[in-house]
């Protein structure tokens, strides 16, 4: 028998089996003093003995159910009982005398339906007595509790007044937590001059005067209506306690809520991602990882998101997702795209905003139909949700280069891609403006954080200065601000492990969906299908990011470009005809003997295109050549010479001729936005590198593709992106 059983086994006999026993044992007793001889007189006190034990007994017995003493009704009633029966019994003696024969069984038989009558009522009443009793004790405990509850009502009642300097106010109502760790006041408002807000200032005041333990506290937040407030008073600590993430594989929706953790009520902490943004802040070891896990998992159940990682540290927390994949246990990835480092990321969200951009005007007849204003979203046309960890690499504030480009378009996608279906969560190690941009910050609505250094950051993060790190000092526990309109309040993130995520992925490969075959071929078709690829290596034993291969320069090619000279054009100074000319001719490196002659062609070249106001279009390789050439002779790049365009090109027709001659390059195979986007900033056979955003190029596209005498030919169901000359 378990300890559990013991606890619940009762040693209590019933009123029946108490009067049986009573009854039959009085019966074998007055047959055994008739035979014996013994007289009346000893009847009657083995009665009163027996109404003395009765009342002895009932003082150390106490009801199973209600854990009461039995009340003095019962007590007499017993007593009474007892010394029935010997009263009986000595009746019995002083006036049968000796039984024998026949006489002996007549008298049996009546005294034992003599008995069994007397019994059968005793123990009717004893029933009635028993439930007489429960009936009193219930009542006795519910008005000890409302007696206690009223006055712990009116103890915090006279708290809140004292701490708002409000005597209107009043608690009218006081409910216990289901989970039995605290309580719940109701206020009226109505009277005062006070609002929610305002108890919520004077938080830590109630906590301390009320003396919680460590990691409870006092909450306040918007009521049934706006003259009501709701005060959470947690007297249990359970931020301390390890909450696993619930096993609950069944499919979900976008649409659904996002159930991450529970709050110190035990109410469901709730998220709404098919609109919202969501960002999180923690220190190292305080839970926020897990917590970028267990989204993953709440998003990855859905039949209609498909989830997109970017880390620079190699992947890593997508990893414990995506190794049941990776090993073959799974039919597909938790995470369908991982970025571990910033040139993969730039792909993946050059991806995303092409996608975005081209599902804002491509299904107007889609939500047409659906009388929606966002759009709407299934198996077929799937969201894509892009979690990123360690954010203060990739939305940084401080970052360069192409780190900066890429932070620069994530913000854009969490700008304008919330109608597209395409969301972002963010992930930071610290919520200030060295981690993050406040605006990235004010347009999650929904956030949290996990064990932060101070207010100042929560203040950052809520805008609330009152809230305090000590309310959630344990590992998994913070603050969390649930969505709009929403109040900021203390929580506990469920925890995970990787057995846990193994299973999960296993389990919910089946109704993962894949890639909308539009948004492959407007994202860039190659860039989908070599993903995996190029980030393969984080699945190795030793994953290390591949080192690039050094290039050899190529041969410079010395041919002569075309220079447009306007007739009658002066001004080039004492720059004679064979020099202008020359100006418009690659570099001939075996020409030039030393690093001065380099730059003394250069400012020819300068002065020469200044002077002429025409166009030169330079040979790729041997400018790179004589780039190179001049950068290896110069201490830094600041004072590397350079070659102008003219001042009279203009930057948009520059950059639309590049364009132009990208697409012809590529044939009857064509682009997507992210691969033309990436080969006309890279440069190529096709012209040098143009500096330009995706959305410049996409109207340069847009009016060739829709102006009269446009060069691009329409495809439907593909990029249209391919040059009418294509053969």
């Amino acid at each position: 028998m378990t300890q559990q059983q013991q606890e619940h086994h009762d040693w209590h006999f019933g009123p029946g089996a108490v009067t049986f026993c009573a009854i039959m044992g009085t019966l074998f007793a007055t047959m055994f003093a008739n035979d014996r001889g013994i007289g009346w007189p000893w009847a009657l006190l083995a009665g009163l003995a027996a109404a003395i034990l009765a009342i002895i007994a009932s003082l150390y017995t106490r009801d199973p159910d209600t854990n009461t003493e039995p009340s003095i009704i019962t007590f007499a009633f017993r007593a009474a009982c007892m010394m029935g029966l010997g009263v009986w019994s000595s009746v019995q003696l002083a006036t049968v005398g000796p039984l024998s024969g026949t006489r002996f069984l007549g008298w049996l038989v009546n005294s034992a339906l003599t008995l069994a009558i007397a019994g059968t009522v005793a123990g009717i009443v004893a029933v009635f007595l028993r439930r007489r009793d429960r009936r009193i004790a219930m009542d006795d405990h519910t008005r000890r509790l409302i007696r206690a509850n009223s006055r712990k009502r009116y103890w915090w009642q006279d708290g809140l007044r004292t701490v708002t300097r409000n005597t209107a106010l009043q608690v009218v109502k006081l409910e216990m937590w289901r989970n039995a760790a605290g309580f719940r006041l109701t206020v009226d408002l109505r009277a005062t001059t006070i609002t929610w807000q305002d108890i919520n200032s004077h938080a830590g005041v109630l906590a301390t005067r009320a003396n919680l333990d460590l990691g409870c506290g006092v909450e306040a937040f918007t009521g049934p209506s706006r003259g009501f407030a709701y005060v959470d008073v947690s007297e249990v600590n359970r931020l301390a306690e390890r909450i696993m993430y619930p096993r609950d594989w069944r499919p979900s929706s976008i649409y659904n809520a996002k159930n991450p953790g529970i709050y110190r009520s035990g109410d469901l902490v709730e998220f709404f991602l098919r609109e919202n943004s969501w960002i999180t802040f923690g220190q190292k070891r305080s839970g926020k990882t897990t917590h970028l896990q267990v989204m993953s998992m709440e998003l990855a159940k859905c039949t209609d998101v498909i989830l997109l990682g970017i880390d620079y540290n190699g992947g890593g927390f997508t990893l414990p997702l995506n190794a049941a994949w990776a090993e073959g246990l799974a039919t597909r990835p938790v995470f369908d795209w991982v970025a571990p480092d910033v040139d993969e990321a730039e792909l993946l969200v050059d991806f995303l905003l092409a996608v975005a951009i081209d599902r804002k005007t491509a299904f107007r007849e889609r939500k047409r139909q659906a009388n929606l204003t966002l759009l709407p979203l299934d198996e077929t046309l799937p969201a894509y949700f892009l979690i990123i960890d360690e954010g203060a690499e990739a939305m940084g504030p401080k970052a360069k280069g192409k780190a900066a480009r890429v932070r620069d378009k994530l913000e854009q996608l969490q700008r304008m891609a919330g109608d597209s279906g395409i969301n972002v969560g963010f992930s930071f190690l610290r919520g200030v403006a060295d981690h993050v941009d406040p605006a990235v910050v004010a347009a999650c609505a929904v956030r949290t954080t996990f064990r932060v250094s101070n207010s100042v950051e929560l203040a950052y993060v809520y805008g609330d200065y009152k809230l305090s790190p000590e309310d959630a000092p344990y590992q998994g526990s913070g603050h969390v601000l649930a969505g709009h309109g929403q109040s900021t309040r203390v929580w506990k993130g469920y925890d995970t492990d990787p057995e846990q995520m193994e299973e999960f992925s296993i389990c919910s490969a089946a109704w993962r969906p894949t890639f909308d075959e539009r948004a492959i071929e407007i994202g860039g078709r190659e860039v989908w299908e070599g993903r995996w690829r190029r980030t393969g290596w984080m699945f190795t034993r030793d994953a290390k990011p591949p080192v690039p291969a050094q290039r050899t320069p190529a041969a410079p090619q010395r041919e002569l470009v075309t220079v447009t000279v306007a007739a009658g054009v002066g001004g080039a100074g004492d720059l004679s005809d064979a020099e202008i000319a020359a100006a418009g001719r690659a570099p001939d490196l075996d020409d030039i003997p030393s690093i001065e002659a380099a730059v003394a062609q250069a400012e020819k070249a300068r002065a020469a295109l200044a002077a002429t106001g025409g166009e030169q279009v330079l040979a790729g390789e041997d400018q790179q050549a004589f780039a190179r050439m001049v950068a290896d002779n110069f201490d830094t790049p600041e004072n590397w010479p350079q070659l102008a365009r003219p001042a009279s090109l203009d930057e948009d027709l520059h950059g639309e001729k590049v364009l132009e001659a990208l697409i012809l390059h590529r044939g009857l195979a064509g682009g997507g936005w992210s691969d033309l986007h990436r080969d006309l900033t890279a440069g190529g056979e096709w012209g040098p590198p143009v500096d330009t955003t995706m959305q410049t190029m996409g109207k340069w596209l847009g009016k060739q593709a829709h102006e009269k005498g446009g060069y691009l030919r329409k495809r439907e169901g593909r990029a249209p992106y391919v040059h009418e000359q294509a053969r």
